[in-house]
């Protein structure tokens, strides 16, 4: 965990422990049973926030993240943390990890992005100019430096099942978007249309992307704890992969794609009932380095807004959990922005952030 400045770890026993790797300070808590009543509160949040009928306040962003603030954080733990912070780096990396498997793998699909410091002083996590929130897979062993890459390799994914149980995938604008990143360095192949998950994982292995961007749908269903993308059979209709198959194909590559990207466009209303919150830490498992994930399903202009911004970043060489930070902020200080889109991007990262793409020595 050198890589981080903080980091916040919930174990498989319900221990929550936040440390500071550079001097290996720590502070241990217990977290309640993710069945108790602030828990259901916060079901309760998750299902209020899927509503496309209710119209949001920031006030009610707080309190929700208030709540997740007082579940992730019992005792004395974050007065710890908030001690901590003046005596790290600016801004600091914050890391959020979660176990893979129950009880507590359910905390993986929790919005965590809308954390929110209780009090008239308060502030969400997600956007605090001191902070860069980011969720952590711990590894096993350490991997070896990334190789500099002058003109990264982005493939785009858009994958529209013939169902009338899902919505269109609104995608021209956004690929538009991402094929203009070409200017700053990058290099976007063919995109490739309503794959099957045979013919998605052999163009990933022909031709060798760094970043796989796919637009198209995602759920994650609670009681099996399991994510599923929706890619194309070979009669059009949707075919539901699940988060272990696709990691198991992710496995078998020669070579891993280095990012992913996952995002679904509804054209002009967002859809919070989507999620590809619990997604995205199986995939890492198999390879990847970073998952990028809107964890709902956005407006079109939103994911092009996002999008630019995003590769503008990276094209930059800035690591990818800033990199997001800068688009969240961008797409969340829009006029007449709804407030639940600063909690929407959601960065997770299995490796040194920065190295992801590096230059030339």
């Amino acid at each position: 965990m050198e890589e981080q400045e903080l980091a916040i770890e919930v174990r498989a026993d319900g221990t929550i422990t936040a440390t500071t790797p550079a001097d290996n300070r720590r502070q241990r808590e217990r977290l309640s049973p993710f069945t108790g009543p602030d828990a259901e509160l916060i079901k309760l949040f998750e299902r209020w926030i899927a509503r496309r009928d209710h119209v949001w306040q920031d006030r009610d962003l707080r309190a929700f993240g208030s709540l997740l603030h007082r579940y992730l954080f019992p005792g004395t733990m974050w007065s710890w943390v908030e001690n901590r912070l003046p005596g790290l780096p600016h801004p600091a990396r914050v890391a959020l990890i979660f176990p893979p498997d129950p009880p507590f793998a359910r905390l993986a699909a929790v919005p965590w992005e809308y954390l929110h410091r209780p009090g008239n002083d308060g502030y969400y996590l997600a956007t605090d100019s001191r902070l860069v929130l980011s969720r952590y897979l711990r590894r096993a062993a350490t991997r070896a430096d990334l190789t500099p890459v002058d003109r990264p390799r982005i493939q785009i994914v858009v994958s529209r099942p013939k169902t009338s149980q899902l919505k269109d995938v609104v995608f021209d604008d956004v690929e538009e978007a991402v094929r203009a990143t070409e200017q700053h360095g990058f290099a976007v192949l063919e995109t490739l249309h309503d794959p099957g998950v045979d013919q998605l994982f052999r163009a990933i292995e022909e031709r060798q992307p760094h970043v796989v961007h796919y637009m198209g749908h995602g759920e994650f269903r609670q009681e099996q704890a399991e994510g599923r993308l929706a890619l194309v059979d070979s009669y059009g209709d949707v075919d539901w992969v699940s988060d272990r198959e696709l990691a198991e194909h992710m496995r078998r590559l020669s070579r891993v794609p280095r990012m992913l990207v996952l995002h679904s466009c509804d054209g002009a209303r967002a859809d919070f009932t989507e999620s590809f919150a619990g997604l995205a830490p199986q995939l890492l498992r198999s390879g990847l380095h970073c998952v990028i994930a809107m964890q709902y399903a956005v407006t079109n202009s939103t994911a092009t807004a996002f999008s630019v911004e995003l590769y503008r970043q990276l094209a930059a060489r800035v690591p990818p959990d800033r990199a997001v930070q800068a688009a969240r902020m961008h797409i969340g200080g829009r006029t007449g922005a709804d407030p639940r889109l600063l909690g929407i991007p959601v960065t997770y990262l299995h490796g040194r952030p920065e190295r992801l793409f590096p230059e030339e020595a």
